[in-house]
């Protein structure tokens, strides 16, 4: 049944307003692609989708989520740019932005916003927004605590999951317990990122 409720709002507007009505689902949430760029020119291929939150209500938090997305994806492929005009050898290069809805839950929306650079290295980032579904508006890791105890309490079952899975596979490294105490992981972020299993 949650993949009605996925589907039908994103293929027909008359569903969506439908949906919207009723209480326990509160506003229907949209992801569209808003802007979609494609390039390749020698040795270089971009290839960004930047989505766009939307609700049937205009929900302030997914406004936020849409303006903090294209400035990030701006900012990517800006950087991406910048680094490419630098570089004297000549080598392969790409950019890849891309977005997926990770949960839709009666509970929670989460976006999950994947960036990976290609060239001499590769490296991929992800970014994860959440929001209410009740009330429309953003959730950061903070909200979901009374106060800032929460900071000890997961960074200690952080550095125990680590642990752990160093001690069950020896090509698994982490920053903890180094012989370099500075450079080992200390603690989350007050608003680290995270997401919400579905």
């Amino acid at each position: 049944i949650l993949a009605i409720f996925i589907c039908l709002p994103n293929v027909n507007a008359t569903t969506a307003r439908a949906l919207s009505g009723i209480p326990v689902l509160g506003p229907v949430f949209r992801v569209v692609t808003f802007r979609e760029f494609s390039e390749t020119s020698g040795d270089e291929s971009v290839d960004i989708k930047v989505p766009s939150v939307e609700t049937d209500n205009g929900a302030e938090g997914a406004k936020e989520v849409s303006r903090e997305v294209g400035a990030l994806a701006q900012k990517v492929l800006d950087e991406f740019y910048q680094e490419t005009d630098r570089m004297t050898d000549g080598g392969k290069r790409s950019l890849d932005v891309d977005y997926e809805v990770l949960n839709l839950s009666d509970k929670y929306f989460t976006l999950k916003v994947t960036w990976t650079e290609t060239g001499a290295d590769t490296g991929t980032m992800e970014r994860y927004y959440n929001l209410d579904r009740k009330t429309g508006k953003r959730v950061e890791l903070s909200d979901l605590f009374k106060d800032d105890r929460y900071i000890a309490v997961l960074s200690d079952y952080v550095k125990e999951e680590m642990r752990a899975q160093m001690k069950a596979d020896d090509s698994v490294i982490y920053f903890v317990d180094t012989d370099l105490p500075d450079e080992d992981c200390q603690e989350i972020d007050p608003d680290q990122d995270f997401f919400f299993d579905a």
